[in-house]
């Protein structure tokens, strides 16, 4: 977990919607389905075009409903 913390805080990271994007993938494992939508979200404002991170949200978006 600590990795995917300084991958948040680099400052020379290329694509910065990664960390939030594996984040949200581990939360989903662990089944933690807040914590997963929030970082899909987070995915969505820093890379908004992110076709993956839409489809989860909105999956996730259906089932906390």
């Amino acid at each position: 977990m600590r990795m995917g913390r300084l991958a948040l805080t680099a400052t020379r990271y290329e694509t910065r919607h990664y960390p939030h994007l594996n984040l949200g993938r581990i939360a989903l494992a662990k089944r933690d389905l807040l914590k997963a939508a929030r970082k899909f979200g987070r995915v969505l404002g820093v890379q908004p075009r992110s076709f993956t991170a839409r489809r989860t949200l909105a999956a996730l978006s259906a089932q906390l409903n």
